[in-house]
């Protein structure tokens, strides 16, 4: 039957949604263009790959560097190693940088209770 005459016969006209078979043909030509789509989708995946990586190239240092700063600011001061000049004081041992500024004080261990020379000279020179 052709459209025409099924125009005229039918008792009804309505708009419906079904599912259409493709033909042989047409799914081909589909899986063709899907090939096609897929190739042109992975390279531009790709270039946004290569593009991010690069990105995050440049963005490393520079987080790296905002998170010492915010790190330092915080604390109000940085971790340094340098060398240090212990002196035992009372039950303490105190250390000192190479500027004389006291950095740490703690207990003096078992091993550290003896008196030592310096120690003597500087109860003395009090």
């Amino acid at each position: 039957m052709n459209k025409e005459t099924l125009k005229n016969s039918c008792d009804k006209i309505e708009e419906f949604s079904y599912m259409k078979q493709f033909s042989p043909e047409e799914l081909s030509e589909l899986k063709t263009n899907l090939s096609t789509v897929m190739i042109k989708f992975d390279a531009i995946e790709t270039e946004l790959k290569d593009i991010k990586d690069e990105f995050k190239e440049k963005m490393d240092p520079l987080k790296k560097q905002v998170k010492e700063l915010l790190t330092w600011i915080r604390d109000k001061a940085q971790r340094v190693t340098e060398e240090c000049y212990i002196m035992y004081e009372d039950e303490y041992a105190v250390y000192y940088n190479g500027e004389g500024e006291e950095v740490y004080r703690r207990p003096k261990e078992v091993s550290e209770r003896q008196n030592t020379i310096f120690m003597q000279q500087r109860a003395s020179n009090q």
